[in-house]
């Protein structure tokens, strides 16, 4: 099937939300569209960009709609608070954890390309430490990936990998818990 992306062009003007409906209008008129819009919880930083996304979103006949985000807490929210304009808007898809046989040949491939090997326990060992949260397995094979070229990946190097990821981020956490109160500072503690 036919694909259009909406890239603006270095140089060129900015197209108005006005624009942008209109030719996404335009393009369905008459064929079938899908329309996906991931990391769609940012909307939220746009004052008053809710109740108008949803006007012309409902206005699309023809097309599909899927939304999509990280930040699922968020568009949870968004997608179930009453008082919100997404409010029942569409049909909730939850897609459950990737298994194995299907995280393998990816990983496979990826290791590959940088003449590195993983085998399938290592792969599981991954997938379990990271909790099944694609990103973090993901961000885990990049760094491992590119800190051990040309290696066959072992159990050790994951697990030094995961240390050096947490000391590598260990500054940003230490910069959040500095602006909290004391008491604060405590329950993240007792928490951890």
């Amino acid at each position: 099937q036919p694909s259009v992306s909406l890239v603006p062009r270095s140089g060129s003007k900015r197209l108005h939300l006005d624009e942008l409906f209109k030719l996404i209008h335009d393009l369905c008129k008459d064929q079938p569209g899908l329309i996906v819009m991931d990391e769609f919880q940012d909307i939220i930083a746009v004052p008053g960009i809710e109740a108008r996304m949803r006007q012309e979103l409902q206005m699309l006949n023809k097309a599909t709609v899927i939304l999509s985000g990280s930040k699922r807490h968020i568009l949870g929210e968004m997608l179930s608070n009453e008082g919100r304009p997404f409010y029942g808007f569409g049909s909730d898809i939850h897609f459950g954890p990737i298994a194995l046989e299907h995280w393998l040949p990816y990983m496979k491939k990826r290791f590959a390309e940088v003449h590195c090997k993983i085998s399938k326990d290592e792969a599981a060992e991954i997938i379990q430490l990271m909790e099944e949260v694609p990103n973090a397995i993901q961000e885990l094979c990049q760094w491992l990936y590119s800190t051990r070229p040309h290696k066959t990946v072992s159990i050790l190097d994951i697990r030094l990998a995961i240390a050096e990821i947490l000391e590598s981020k260990a500054s940003r956490f230490m910069e959040r818990i500095a602006h909290l109160r004391e008491k604060e500072q405590r329950v993240l503690i007792a928490i951890a």
